[in-house]
C-alpha cells in the first residue's frame, strides 16, 4: 500500500463515521460554485446538516487536514479539493496538521505533555482526564485529537479509548 492510500483510507474511515459529511460538503462546493463561499458559517451548515456546532467543526477540520478546504483565521478562504477521486500524500496531511499544531502555543504545550506521558502504543487517558492535566477544554482537546487523527498519529476505533499510533516529535519540531 502506497502512503497516499494510507491517509486516504483514514479519510474514508472518518467519512464512515460521520455519515452525511458529503453532504456538509455539497453546501459548501455549492456555495463555492457560486462565489458566495466567504457566507459560508458553521451556523449555516448546523441549520443545512441539522448537526450540533461541535460536529459541523469536526467535520470542517476533517477537510482542512486532508487539504480539501483551507480555513484561515476562521475564514473559508479557498476550497482546494472535492472527494471525487480525491488523493492526498501522508506528508501533506502531516505538513497541514503541523501548521496548525505550531500556530498555537495550548496546542503545543498539550502534543508536548502527550509525547512526555505516552508511549507509542500506549492508550491515551480521555479528555476529562486531560483537561485537568493540562488545563484546556475538552472541546479544544477533541479538536487536537481530531487532527492527530487525520494524520495518523492517534487511533480511535467506535469512541473507545484513543491509543498512539507513532512518536509526536516531528510535530512539535520546526
Amino acid at each position: 500500500m502506497t502512503k497516499i492510500s494510507h491517509a486516504t483510507e483514514r479519510l474514508n474511515s472518518l467519512m464512515n463515521e460521520y455519515q452525511g459529511i458529503d453532504h456538509i460538503l455539497q453546501c459548501i462546493v455549492s456555495l463555492n460554485e457560486s462565489g458566495k463561499l466567504d457566507e459560508l458559517s458553521s451556523t449555516y451548515l448546523e441549520q443545512k446538516s441539522g448537526w450540533s456546532y461541535s460536529k459541523v467543526r469536526e467535520v470542517l477540520i476533517i477537510l482542512e487536514c486532508f487539504g480539501i478546504l483551507d480555513i484561515k483565521r476562521g475564514k473559508y478562504t479557498q476550497l482546494t479539493s472535492s472527494l471525487n477521486n480525491f488523493s492526498v500524500s501522508e506528508q501533506d496531511v502531516i505538513k497541514i496538521v503541523k501548521s496548525h499544531i505550531l500556530s498555537d502555543e495550548a496546542t503545543v504545550s498539550f502534543i508536548g505533555y502527550l509525547a512526555d506521558e505516552y508511549h507509542v502504543g500506549e492508550k491515551i487517558e480521555g479528555e476529562r482526564f486531560l483537561k485537568d492535566e493540562v488545563h484546556i477544554g475538552r472541546e479544544k482537546i477533541r479538536e487536537i485529537f481530531l487532527r492527530l487523527e487525520c494524520a495518523g498519529f492517534v487511533f480511535r476505533e467506535k469512541k473507545k479509548k484513543r491509543v498512539l499510533l507513532r512518536s509526536l516529535d516531528e510535530l512539535v519540531s520546526n
